[in-house]
């Protein structure tokens, strides 16, 4: 198991020092005030809440891949 469990960490080094994998993580991005208003203005008043829940979530998924 002991070697095992070597041999995997040296291949994760090897690709992390090859750039193969990348645990660089970005910078969160978020939302400003005037992109939260305007989702705001997409939900109208018969909508419930889910739906702008929905909006926001969709739109910082957007940003943030």
């Amino acid at each position: 198991m002991t070697d095992f469990l070597l041999m995997v960490c040296g291949a994760v080094f090897a690709m992390v020092i090859s750039g193969i994998v990348n645990y660089k993580k970005s910078a969160w991005v978020g939302l400003s005030e005037k992109e939260m208003y305007k989702l705001w203005l997409t939900v109208d008043e018969e909508t419930d809440r889910m739906a702008f829940g929905k909006a926001v979530e969709a739109k910082l998924k957007e940003k943030n891949t």
